[in-house]
């Protein structure tokens, strides 16, 4: 977790190469320790590894289609564990029953590709830094 004064640890999770690595360049270029992660699986085992041993992951940026776990399915298996970790989804799908789906399962923010990335940035600066006692997500 984020100390005071510093900026916070956000995972990516996006299936696609290169809108990951473009989204962790301009996040890091913004001062934020930033986890890659290329699909649901994966974030979820992250997740619990820096949970465990380097202090956990304040914000999870995530995408709603990737191959094995869906956004949809990270988001309520986060929410299953009762994990403080805000969800930001990104996602090219517009669908109102996907939003409310997520929304219920705790997403704080969806923001639909192609998505104002000065927007994301100011979201992450006005989100507070969730609790400390986030729990791991199994």
């Amino acid at each position: 977790m984020a100390a005071n004064g510093e900026k916070a640890h956000i995972m990516v999770a996006e299936d696609d190469p290169r809108t990951r690595l473009c989204l962790c360049n301009i996040l890091r270029e913004e001062g934020y320790r930033v986890t890659p992660s290329e699909n649901g699986y994966l974030a979820l085992q992250q997740i619990n590894a820096l949970h465990l041993y380097d202090g956990g992951v304040d914000f999870l940026i995530l995408d709603i289609h990737m191959p094995g776990l869906t956004g949809l399915e990270v988001t309520e298996r986060l929410a299953e564990r009762r994990s403080k970790i805000p969800v930001i989804v990104i996602t090219g799908d517009s669908d109102p029953h996907l939003a409310e789906g997520l929304k219920q399962a705790g997403c704080r923010h969806i923001f639909i590709k192609p998505f104002d990335l000065h927007q994301l940035l100011q979201t992450l600066k006005e989100e507070k830094t969730p609790n400390p006692d986030q729990k791991p997500v199994g």
